[in-house]
């Protein structure tokens, strides 16, 4: 088996959706060492209250709700249909099931 070899000294290989990474250097935003303390630190946010709290759970459930696609009538109608179907179907079948096992029980208790 042949082996590959990357063109550059130290740069590990990439695949077609992530570039190849350079580890012979720090450069990662303008290098590690170049990262200060400030920036790391994340500023203290103001606590709401529990009113505050609310209100904006309710601003972003309302915003959340106005981007749903909304069914049809029509559609929800057929959707309701479906599951009803599905769900006596399921039955049927769980039913039939317990009722045989039921009985291959009760018949290898009796031996």
């Amino acid at each position: 088996m042949a082996e590959h070899r990357s063109p550059k000294a130290g740069v590990v290989g990439s695949i077609p959706t992530w570039p190849a990474l350079d580890f012979s250097a720090p450069s990662f935003l303008g290098g590690v060492l170049a990262v200060s303390k400030e920036k790391l630190v994340t500023p203290k946010k103001k606590k709401l209250t529990i009113v505050q709290r609310i209100q904006r759970f309710w601003r972003e459930t309302v915003g959340e709700l106005r981007k749903v696609t909304w069914p049809t009538p029509p559609e929800a109608w057929k959707m309701t249909r479906l599951v009803m179907i599905v769900m006596v179907l399921m039955a049927l079948i769980l039913g039939v099931l317990d009722f045989a096992f039921s009985r291959l029980i009760t018949f290898l208790v009796s031996l």
